[in-house]
């Protein structure tokens, strides 16, 4: 389960979604919990090129791990 799954589910069960407030204050913590998914995605993605450079001696920059990330993504459409 993801985090969002998990925020998703434990949310629907506390917040009441028939007042604008907690409609909106729910869409903040859900587009929060998405971006924190992002990012720990990204983290490990780059830690593992950093990993392979490590133990097989590539030969690429810090900033190069990040546009490579970049690059791969755009062409998984992620």
């Amino acid at each position: 389960m993801t985090a969002v799954e998990w925020l998703e589910k434990r949310l629907l069960g506390i917040v009441f979604l028939d007042t604008e407030y907690s409609t909106i204050e729910y869409e903040k913590r859900i587009d929060k919990a998405k971006g924190m998914e992002k990012q720990q995605q990204d983290e490990f993605a780059i830690g593992f090129a950093e990993w392979l450079n490590f133990n097989f001696k590539l030969d690429f920059s810090d900033k190069a791990f990040e546009e490579l990330l970049l690059v791969y993504k755009k062409e998984k459409e992620l």
